[in-house]
């Protein structure tokens, strides 16, 4: 009779091994690890200082940014309103006075503030518009100097006998004189300043009253 085994009795017990010990530290990595710390207590001072120094100049470089920006947007104003005196201006010259001139001075006072991009609309800090038809020889209400200014609200204001300003050309000559002008901050290391931008044109009338 063949005898039975148990089926553990054939299980093989492994002996539990005991895990392996950490090896001791060598001499070369203490002294690595030793020159890592000191290095970095080494550099925490001078990062502290970096720091400080960054504090320091960062309010510097801030205010020069600014200066940039903004000497960059009054350069843009200044060509918008040169470029609008000039389109109003020829604009003017060559439009004829056939009904009242209070229509024409308005016409060209629109072109005016149409012609600035932006730069001249109601509300715009120091706006001012000025177009003129200057004969001084003239008699009649349509070939007579008649000026309009426009305030930074919008209101226009006529003035017969009135120029935008003094060209020097003789009385007998018919002209338009256009002058703009607005205003523009100018930020620079912690210094501002309020610049007025201007814009004046002239041209020969060339279309008869």
């Amino acid at each position: 009779m063949t005898p039975i085994h148990a089926p553990w009795n054939r299980l093989r017990r492994r002996p539990i091994r005991a895990g392996r010990a950490a090896a001791p530290a060598t001499p070369d990595a203490e002294r690595s690890s030793t020159s890592a710390v000191k290095l970095r207590a080494a550099l925490a001072p001078e990062q502290g200082a970096q720091l400080v120094e960054f504090a320091f100049i960062l309010p510097l470089l801030l205010s020069i940014l600014f200066g940039i920006i903004t000497g960059g947007i009054a350069f843009s104003r200044n060509l918008a309103v040169d470029n609008a005196a000039r389109e109003a201006a020829r604009y003017g010259a060559t439009l004829p006075v056939d009904a009242a001139m209070s229509d024409w001075l308005d016409t060209v006072a629109d072109v005016a503030i149409g012609s600035a991009t932006g730069d001249l609309d109601n509300g715009e800090e120091g706006r001012q518009v000025c177009v003129a038809y200057v004969h001084p020889d003239g008699s009649e209400a349509t070939d007579q100097t008649t000026r309009m200014i426009v305030n930074p609200a919008g209101g226009r204001t006529i003035a017969v006998g009135s120029q935008c300003f003094a060209d020097g050309r003789p009385d007998s000559e018919r002209r338009v004189q256009v002058r703009l002008q607005r205003e523009s901050e100018l930020i620079v290391v912690m210094w501002g300043r309020t610049l007025t931008i201007s814009g004046e044109s002239i041209a020969h009338f060339e279309r008869g009253a």
